[in-house]
């Protein structure tokens, strides 16, 4: 009897794993795919040479129309204390930033549909049913709206002044959410509430949901071997802490980081960049809902104001201040030449299923070279935004990371904020609990990823000219 295609495609991938046991990014990173997905691979390939097409095809449509209608119905409308966006006041502006939106998403499934992303098939995989995760969560939010009403965001409380975390990847934002977090009056979205549907939310509750997010997480272990222990390495997370908003957010669109990473710069960066103030005034306005809903839905004993964190703010300053004005905007700073080589250092972790494998081994000098066209975009777009708004406050890394609670009391006076001695010995406890490199270092560098600081420093320069101060 013929061995069947699945029995030659396993033989085959056990044959191409060996001989491609030592490709630069497995050296670098020291992980690896597990067999199994090799020979997902190794099939995806064949099947893309014979049929002409990939084997997983990105959605069709990323929301239904009506689910979009009910959505929009509650962003335009005019909120207790919060009136709606000029942009979305009228059906007209309303159906223009509709038809943005809809052209970006179209671009993206062109995109995809091409061989232009550096996606392996598996990748393919893991992106599409990324997104149809988070179009279930979108319908499902709008769901909500429909069936109960949107009298919980229409006459919901956003409570106090916000703090908004912004600046570049990896220049100390997470720390500062972090520490920011312990507040007792202040209240960050967690990571399971920003990736369950509402109706499990409200249904299932924190435990449960955390429990099944959890066991969902740790099959990245059978793709990826260590995955988990070296990702923690540069970003712990868990789905019962503060974690960034651009988890809502790409609800709407892509993360930057996933524009440049995935599909390395070129058409849909360049349309990203143009019509970033479009997408960041209906993402936004969307933002602002769910949190709403959730002070309302999913409430937290003494929570006073919002602490939210999201690097992709750089992109996004304006709508930001429009949509939130109170807000108190905190711009983190580091040397860029570190920033760069650790960003990509942890994304290459991060995504490295859908980036490489041992059939068509990454080509790291190219992936370098999207990540620092990533950091110059969001670095322009960032000093735009900072040169518009004054009232914009800006840390250190370097200050920061020496003395944490001098640097939040030393910026809470600056916000106007009392620093309580509750909050000093919630700041002791949390550094004492998480000491820095607590999961591991990782040693990582510029020239992993055919990048060198002279190369950062001459492509930063309005960067470094305008914050130079800082770093």
């Amino acid at each position: 009897a013929n061995p069947s295609p699945v029995v030659v495609a396993a033989a085959a991938a056990v044959v191409v794993r060996k001989r491609g046991a030592r490709t630069a990014l497995h050296r670098l990173t020291g992980m690896r795919a597990a067999v199994w997905v090799v020979v997902w691979n190794l099939l995806g390939r064949v099947w893309r040479r014979v049929r002409g097409r990939h084997l997983t095809q990105f959605p069709p449509h990323p929301i239904a129309p009506r689910i979009l209608d009910v959505e929009e119905a509650v962003l335009a409308t005019d909120w207790e204390g919060s009136p709606a966006p000029l942009e979305l006041r009228t059906a007209s502006s309303r159906a223009e930033v509709r038809r943005t939106i809809e052209e970006g998403h179209a671009l993206l499934r062109r995109t995809v549909a091409s061989d232009a992303p550096c996606l392996t098939p598996f990748g393919r995989f893991a992106h599409a049913r990324q997104w149809r995760d988070m179009v279930a969560i979108r319908e499902g939010f709008a769901r909500q709206m429909e069936e109960k009403g949107a009298a919980v965001v229409v006459r919901g409380d956003l409570g106090a002044r916000p703090v908004v975390v912004a600046g570049l990847h990896r220049t100390g934002t997470t720390l500062l959410l972090n520490l920011l977090a312990q507040d007792p009056a202040a209240r960050s979205p967690e990571m399971w509430e920003m990736m369950v549907p509402p109706a499990r939310i409200l249904a299932e509750g924190k435990a449960a949901c955390v429990r099944a997010e959890r066991a969902s997480l740790a099959k990245a272990e059978s793709v990826v071997p260590g995955y988990l222990r070296e990702v923690h390495k540069f970003h712990h997370f868990d789905y019962d802490l503060p974690e960034e908003d651009c988890l809502l957010l790409r609800h709407i669109f892509p993360n930057p980081c996933d524009l440049w990473g995935f599909y390395g710069g070129g058409e849909v960066t360049r349309w990203f960049c143009e019509h970033a103030d479009t997408l960041g005034t209906y993402q936004y306005r969307y933002l602002h809902a769910w949190l709403r809903w959730l002070r309302a839905e999913v409430p937290h004993p003494g929570e006073e104001h919002w602490v939210l964190k999201n690097p992709n703010h750089s992109f996004h300053l304006a709508a930001l201040r429009r949509e939130f004005p109170d807000a108190d905007v905190v711009v983190t700073h580091r040397d860029p030449a570190r920033a760069v080589a650790s960003w990509a250092a942890m994304m290459l972790r991060v995504h490295i299923t859908g980036l490489s494998d041992d059939c068509a081994p990454l080509d790291l000098a190219q992936y370098g070279r999207a990540i620092l066209g990533h950091f110059v975009a969001a670095s322009e777009a960032l000093v735009r935004g900072c040169q518009q708004d004054d009232r914009i406050h800006h840390i250190s890394f370097a200050t920061l990371v020496a003395d944490p609670i001098a640097c939040i009391q030393s910026l809470y006076g600056r916000l106007g904020r009392p620093f309580t001695p509750a909050y000093r010995q919630r700041l002791e406890r949390y550094l004492h609990q998480h000491a820095r490199h607590k999961h591991g270092k990782a040693a990582y560098s510029l020239e992993d990823v055919g990048l060198s600081p002279a190369l950062v420093q001459d492509q930063m320069q309005t960067y470094l000219s305008y914050f130079g101060s800082y770093l």
